[in-house]
């Protein structure tokens, strides 16, 4: 409907066709700049010439007759069907995604309160996100107490630093084995496979999203 909408605007001459093929053009220049990876916030503007242009094309289709407007309609309805199907119950699914959503931070968070006085450190690897924000969240710990506590590593390229530990809480793995009364939590393929059968999980349906090796 992009294609179809973008040939009525120009054959029907249409007085903002130049203003909108630019918005169009142009919207995605802002998020350009990003260091970042994709962010489809930073390139939102993007959706309203393409609204305008897709439903243009849409109503000048609807126009030419009745059977094309049904056939359109119909069209719609399939693909809208097929859209909140995959959206619902096949991309939830999927372990990606699961990993992407980060879940399993407040199952985790549950299996440190009540182990939290049996170990004097807990390494959390921080492979996928911020793990720290979700331990202060569960933990409902306060600001004040965090800021007091909170060791930041150094700053990277971008000059933002990373929360390295607070309380504890150690947001990285272990350098070395020599370790006691501690808890290791990480990822599946932080661990060797021939441990794994003695570790504990965190699961998110039939997914395991965190591992945790006890040393006592």
């Amino acid at each position: 409907m992009i294609f179809v909408g973008l040939y009525y605007l120009f054959k029907n001459k249409e007085k903002w066709r130049y203003f909108i093929l630019l918005a169009l053009l142009f919207a995605p220049l802002s998020a350009s700049f990003s260091w970042a990876g994709l962010s489809i916030t930073r390139s939102i503007f993007v959706f309203i010439p393409v609204i305008l242009i897709t439903s243009y094309g849409f109503t000048s289709l609807a126009r030419l007759s009745n059977f094309g407007t049904i056939l359109l309609v119909i069209g719609y309805m399939i693909l809208n069907f097929y859209s909140w199907d995959f959206y619902f119950n096949q991309y939830p699914k999927r372990a990606v995604v699961t990993r992407a959503w980060q879940c399993g931070y407040r199952e985790l968070a549950d299996y440190v309160k009540s182990n939290y006085n049996n170990f004097d450190k807990f390494y959390i690897t921080r492979k996928n996100g911020q793990p720290y924000i979700y331990f202060l969240f569960y933990f409902k710990y306060l600001p004040s107490e965090y800021q007091k506590q909170a060791v930041l590593t150094p700053p990277d390229e971008y000059g933002f630093g990373q929360i390295k530990e607070f309380d504890k809480f150690y947001f990285e793995l272990p350098s070395t084995k020599d370790i006691n009364k501690s808890v290791i939590i990480g990822y599946p393929d932080d661990f060797e496979e021939d441990e794994k059968p003695y570790l504990k999980e965190i699961k998110v349906g039939p997914e395991t999203m965190f591992m945790i090796k006890e040393i006592k």
